[in-house]
């Protein structure tokens, strides 16, 4: 028991820390594809515009980030399947009459179509 905790433990430790390190990359490299940016864009344009652009960038992400975490979540757990009623469970190829009626009208629709 103990050593199955060891285990996780170590596995949870090795996963933080991947994920602590991941992010830290990704941080260091947007800030270096920011900078790459602001130097492009102030050379075509001046310096308050090219910082406008940049930071109206980073606003434009930041709305779409917190308004997809915002949005309902639609993961509910699926409702357990109708049980089939007991009269039909025995039968194979048996129809509800719920399924008759939907067939006989769609037979009737296609009837007066063709007329």
């Amino acid at each position: 028991m103990i050593a199955r905790l060891k285990k996780n433990a170590a596995r949870a430790s090795r996963k933080a820390g991947l994920l602590t390190g991941g992010l830290l990359l990704i941080i260091v490299g947007l800030g270096l594809l920011t900078w790459s940016a602001w130097l492009y864009l102030s050379v075509v344009t001046d310096p308050v515009t090219a910082s406008a652009i940049i930071g109206g960038a980073y606003v434009g992400v930041g709305l779409l980030m917190i308004g997809t975490a915002t949005l309902p979540s639609h993961d509910k757990a699926a409702p357990d399947p109708p049980a089939k009623s007991a009269q039909f469970a025995g039968q194979p190829g048996a129809q509800p009459p719920l399924m008759q009626a939907f067939l006989y009208g769609m037979d009737a629709g296609l009837a007066a179509q063709r007329k």
